[in-house]
C-alpha cells in the first residue's frame, strides 16, 4: 500500500473512531436522568472565611429541576444547565430570617468519588426578602455538594450574596444535603 493510501486510510479510521466516540457520548448522555429533587438543612456556624457570619446559621430549602444542554468544561468535567426549577430556600440567625430566595437557574454536575458519585448543584437565586443582603446586584448563589454516604464523607454547601460568602462542610444534623433523580 502506498504512503498516500496509508495516510488516507489512517485519516478515515480516525474519523470513524471519532464518530464512534461522539455517538457513545451522546448515547451516554441519554442514560443520565433528566429530573432531580434536592433538599438541604443546615444548623451550624459557617466555616471561618472572609466576609463570613460568626454566628450559627439555620436554614433549609428544597425543590426540583430538570437538566438540559450537556457541556464539558476545560478540565473535562461534565455539567448541564438547569431549567424548570421549582424551589425555595431560607436562612436565619437567632430565629430571624436573613434571606428568602427562589431558584431561577443554575448548573448540575457529577463526578466519580470514592464509593459513588458526587452530585453538585450551583443554584442561581432571586432574593425575595432579606434583612441583610440589600446591595444593588447581589448575584445570589447556593452551592450544594451531595457526597456519597460512605464512612467519613461529608456534604458541602455555600451561599454567596453581595460580598458575603458562607461555607459549610459537615454531617447530619449540622448539614444534610440530598440531590437525587426523581
Amino acid at each position: 500500500m502506498s504512503m498516500r493510501r496509508l495516510g488516507a486510510a489512517a485519516i478515515a479510521l480516525g474519523a470513524v473512531v471519532a464518530l464512534a466516540v461522539a455517538t457513545q457520548a451522546v448515547a451516554g448522555s441519554r442514560a443520565v436522568p433528566k429530573h432531580y429533587a434536592f433538599s438541604f438543612a443546615v444548623a451550624a456556624k459557617p466555616e471561618n472565611v472572609p466576609g463570613s457570619i460568626p454566628s450559627k446559621v439555620a436554614g433549609s430549602g428544597s425543590g426540583t429541576f430538570t437538566i438540559v444542554h450537556r457541556q464539558i468544561d476545560r478540565d473535562g468535567t461534565v455539567f448541564w444547565d438547569l431549567t424548570g426549577a421549582h424551589a425555595s430556600m431560607s436562612l436565619s440567625i437567632g430565629g430571624k430570617v436573613i434571606v428568602r430566595a427562589t431558584v431561577v437557574g443554575g448548573h448540575y454536575g457529577t463526578e466519580k468519588a470514592t464509593g459513588g458519585t458526587l452530585r453538585s448543584v450551583l443554584l442561581k437565586l432571586r432574593i425575595t426578602s432579606s434583612s441583610r443582603f440589600r446591595c444593588k446586584t447581589p448575584n445570589a448563589m447556593l452551592g450544594l455538594d451531595d457526597f456519597p454516604q460512605v464512612k467519613g464523607s461529608i456534604d458541602g454547601m455555600t451561599f454567596d450574596a453581595c460580598t458575603t460568602h458562607l461555607q459549610w462542610n459537615g454531617v447530619p444534623p449540622e448539614l444534610t444535603v440530598h440531590v437525587a433523580p426523581v
